[in-house]
């Protein structure tokens, strides 16, 4: 107990120090900090992002086409690229089928014809195409109309389909890039 009195007075004393003025004075601290020398930064030249290359097209400012797929270029660097066999179609002008394609019914290949052999286009895929895999229904009755049985499927899928090279096909093309594709269904 006497320890706890003591410490009381010490205090009450030491308060009680200075000129008369009980109240604690408050002291101001300033801290400055001195500018570091400005540095030049120092001159790194970035190397630009690497470019794609886009190939080349050779169906830029053509909205459709029909024909085959007659070989496929696998670029490990970049999309896929088709060569299509441009075809025909009996009765339909080549401008109007650029533009607007053809309708996709049941028909038999003679409506279709090939003209030019010896020619193919270049046709890189864009990156998520879609593939639809249409088939013929015979019909269920005499002097009936066939059917048509429609399902999608992979470009890997269409590109793997046996006697993939004589199916026609009905492409859509945007900015040069083949962004559907259709088989044909041919009901011979």
């Amino acid at each position: 107990m006497r320890r706890s009195g003591s410490l009381i007075v010490a205090v009450g004393l030491l308060a009680g120090c200075g000129q008369g003025d009980s109240a604690p004075v408050a002291t101001v601290t300033r801290t400055v900090v001195e500018p570091s020398p400005v540095t030049e930064p120092s001159r790194v030249t970035a190397s630009p992002p690497p470019v794609a290359v886009q190939p080349a097209s050779d169906v830029t400012g053509r909205g459709h086409d029909v024909g085959t797929v007659v070989d496929v270029l696998d670029d490990q660097d970049g999309p896929v690229v088709l060569l299509v066999d441009r075809w025909t179609v009996l009765g339909v002008d080549d401008a109007v089928l650029a533009r607007d394609g053809v309708p996709l019914e049941p028909t038999t290949r003679d409506r279709f014809t090939n003209q030019n052999t010896e020619r193919t286009y270049r046709v890189p895929v864009a990156a998520d195409p879609q593939v639809v895999v249409n088939t013929c229904v015979p019909p269920q009755a005499d002097g009936a109309s066939a059917g048509l049985v429609s399902r999608p499927a992979s470009l890997e899928e269409f590109l793997r389909l046996p006697g993939r090279e004589s199916l026609l096909v009905a492409v859509a093309y945007a900015g040069g890039e083949l962004v559907r594709l259709d088989t044909v269904p041919l009901c011979d």
